[in-house]
């Protein structure tokens, strides 16, 4: 189903290791350590993604983690 992976519109998905619901109408997706460098540069490049039912834009996103040195290295790599 949607909760069991993230989908962007280049056709990436990755699985979650764990979705649950806080507060009633929070959800919290866990995905594998492998897959965060491959995630983040979705995040960075792609134009929006799906997770639980739910659509997402990413308009910013690369400009905004660019901003940070963390990030910016991660992407770079």
């Amino acid at each position: 189903t949607s909760r069991k992976s993230i989908s962007f519109n280049n056709d990436n998905s990755y699985r979650t290791t764990k979705v649950y619901v806080e507060n009633t109408d929070e959800y919290i997706a866990e995905f594998s350590p492998l897959d965060t460098r491959k995630i983040l540069k979705d995040i960075a490049l792609r134009s929006n993604f799906t997770l639980c039912g739910y659509s997402f834009s990413l308009k910013g996103s690369q400009a905004t983690l660019g901003k940070s040195n963390f990030y910016a290295d991660l992407l770079a790599q």
